[in-house]
């Protein structure tokens, strides 16, 4: 029992008639009531030190995870960077292959009109031929 918990008082006035085993009593009363006290106190810091321990543990815990996920976070937005760059470059890529697939399909429209064209001269060579052969033959 905490004697100071207790709510008794254990004061009492000395007086001259009183003997020494009754100061000795309370003498040891109040040694036994400050050791109770200082075991208390020894107890209690020591609950304190030890909770400040873990809070310094669990800080320095925290403090790493943090730097972790910062590196995290770094590598992600390194990779985010490369991720857009790359689709960029893939974007143009597109772009560039369309514009000669544009361009390849402008040259055969032109070969195949150019192609229509010779083939519209030959027949008419072909034609003038024929006839210049008629009339060499009825001119013979």
């Amino acid at each position: 029992m905490n004697l100071l918990s207790s709510g008794d008082t254990f004061l009492h006035p000395f007086e001259d008639d009183e003997s020494d085993s009754e100061t000795t009593e309370f003498s040891l009363m109040g040694e036994i009531e400050r050791y109770q006290i200082e075991a208390e106190f020894k107890r209690l810091t020591d609950k304190i030190r030890a909770q400040q321990d873990l809070l310094h543990k669990r800080e320095c815990i925290s403090k790493e995870e943090v730097t972790k996920l910062k590196a995290q976070l770094e590598e992600g937005n390194k990779a985010r960077k490369l991720f857009k760059e790359k689709c960029q470059k893939l974007q143009d890529e597109v772009t560039s292959l369309r514009k000669e697939v544009n361009e390849r399909s402008t040259t055969i429209k032109k070969l195949r009109e150019r192609s229509s064209y010779y083939e519209s001269l030959e027949a008419t060579i072909l034609s003038l031929k024929e006839d210049l052969e008629e009339s060499n033959k009825q001119n013979k």
